[in-house]
C-alpha cells in the first residue's frame, strides 16, 4: 500500500508526462499482478461501493480523535474532502505495516465485487 501511495503522490505532484511515465514504469515493474490490477482500477477513476455511510465515518473519526463533532464538521467544510480530513486529524499509527494494495482492498475492506 505504501508503494501505491508513493506512486499516487508522484503522479499528483507533477504535470510532466515523462516523470509520470517513469513513476508508473517503476511501480509496474515490481508490482504483483493483483496490486497492478487494483492500481489500474483506482487510477482509471473507478471507486469501491460505499461500505460505511459518511455520517458514521465522521462520527467515528470525531470520537477517535477526541474532538467535538461540530469541530470535525467545520474542518470538513473547509477542506471539502472527507478522506483528507480523516487523514489529517488522526496521527499515523505507530506500528505501520506495508500490506499490499490488494490485501487492503480485498481483505481489510471486505470488497465483495459490488
Amino acid at each position: 500500500m505504501n508503494r501505491f501511495a508513493k506512486l499516487f503522490t508522484s503522479l499528483d505532484q507533477t504535470t510532466r508526462t515523462n516523470i509520470k511515465i517513469a513513476a508508473l514504469a517503476e511501480y509496474f515493474d515490481s508490482a504483483s499482478p493483483a496490486d497492478a490490477a487494483w492500481t489500474i482500477y483506482f487510477l482509471s477513476g473507478q471507486k469501491l461501493r460505499r461500505l460505511i455511510p459518511a455520517k458514521l465515518l465522521r462520527q467515528w473519526w470525531s470520537e477517535a480523535a477526541n474532538i467535538e463533532s461540530w469541530l470535525f464538521d467545520e474542518c470538513y467544510e473547509i477542506v471539502g474532502d472527507l478522506a483528507e480530513v480523516m487523514a489529517l486529524i488522526l496521527p499515523s499509527p505507530a506500528g505501520e505495516s506495508d500490506l499490499p494494495l490488494q490485501v487492503r482492498v480485498t481483505e481489510r475492506l471486505s470488497y465483495c465485487g459490488g
